[in-house]
């Protein structure tokens, strides 16, 4: 008897390494097979039949054919009391659906180093020193405008010599008259231009002559064997009385010519000859210069 439990249960052990063998293979079967592998077993340990039984329990276990998965719930074994092995239908093991594999978030780029531009070091600007002007000075008011103590000076005078008047001489001696016996005249500003409208009389209230009347600032007198001194009796740009040199005595006597006039005009050479040919009053039938016939030129400038 003892031997023959023996054998059962090295029988037993053989087949649970077996049904252990398959269970690793039929995992993914479920957990129905499981339970009932674990049936047999239990029944395998508390059977005490022959050993057909075993066979014929064993011959009752189930192929490798694919079981559904049992359910989760607890099934309790009634003790010593042998259940016969459930029959099972084969129910098709649903496909698992396959969980698709996270894809990989792509990172964010990275963010690229953005090079920051150094301040530029701006030159202190050089100051400059600026000199504070000179106050303008104030210009003092304008003073009136003094009256000169003279309008008019005679600026040029002369007398022509023999041969500008038309004569000859030879040797600074006169050969031959001229037949000239004139004053020109003429009348000028500050700036040295012609300025008519100017009034010359003479020191013995002869006839007037006015600038102008012979062209721009100029005027003429005729000498009759006599003479003249003249002068600036008025101005019409003045607008008031005015005063005035007055000029030597431009004369077509002799006698009333100065000796260094006649030398200087080439009617005689020397004070002697000058003296032993000029017309004479006090002398009678001297006369062998150019009594009469005698020319002068003179300028007045106003001052202002």
């Amino acid at each position: 008897m003892r031997f023959k439990i023996s054998v059962f249960r090295i029988v037993g052990i053989a087949l649970a390494v077996l049904v252990l063998a398959e269970l690793c293979m039929l995992a993914v079967a479920g957990t129905g097979l499981i339970t009932s592998l674990a049936i047999n077993l239990h029944l395998l340990k508390s059977t005490s039949g022959p050993f057909w039984a075993t066979s014929t329990l064993v011959g009752a276990l189930p192929t490798s054919t694919s079981l559904p998965p049992a359910a989760t719930s607890t099934q309790t074994v009634p003790t010593q009391t042998p259940v016969p092995p459930p029959t099972h239908t084969s129910t098709p093991v649903p496909t698992p659906t396959p969980t698709p594999a996270p894809t990989d978030t792509p990172a964010p780029p990275t963010p690229t180093s953005t090079s920051t531009l150094r301040p530029t070091d701006t030159p202190t600007p050089t100051l400059t020193y600026t000199p504070t002007p000179a106050p303008t000075p104030t210009p003092a008011p304008p003073t009136a405008t003094p009256t000169p103590s003279i309008d008019f000076v005679v600026v040029h005078q002369r007398m022509w010599t023999n041969g500008e008047n038309g004569g000859l001489s030879i040797n600074g001696t006169v050969n031959g008259c001229g037949y000239g016996h004139q004053i020109y005249v003429w009348a000028i500003d500050a700036a040295g231009n012609p300025l008519s409208g100017v009034v010359i009389g003479d020191t013995y209230n002869n006839p007037k002559h006015i600038t102008g009347e012979k062209g721009p600032g100029h005027a003429q007198y005729d000498l009759y064997k006599n003479g003249y001194q003249l002068l600036v009796v008025e101005d019409t740009n003045a607008g008031r009385p005015v005063t005035s040199e007055i000029s030597q005595v431009m004369s077509s006597n002799d006698w009333e010519i100065p000796i260094p006039w006649l030398i200087e005009g080439q009617y005689c050479a020397t004070e002697e000859e000058c003296l032993s040919r000029r017309a004479d009053p006090d002398r009678v039938g001297s006369n062998s210069l150019c009594w009469g016939h005698y020319s002068y030129e003179i300028i007045f400038q106003r001052t202002w």
